[in-house]
């Protein structure tokens, strides 16, 4: 697990490698797409709902 951080910006970044991951396993035939697309909409959610929070100023 990676250490936590304050930095908005490396957090997205961090959120974007995660998702370029998970796109590369849900291409891959042999790979658990299933529990890539499982984690990949549970990440897409949480960095809809932070960005929506960080546009509203609700925290």
């Amino acid at each position: 697990m990676p250490p936590a951080t304050s930095d908005v910006v490396e957090l997205i970044l961090r959120d974007h490698r995660r998702m370029e991951d998970l796109f590369r396993t849900m291409r891959n035939a042999e790979a658990d797409r299933a529990g890539a697309l499982g984690e990949f909409a549970a990440l897409l959610v949480a960095h809809s709902l932070a960005g929506t929070a960080a546009r509203t100023g609700d925290t």
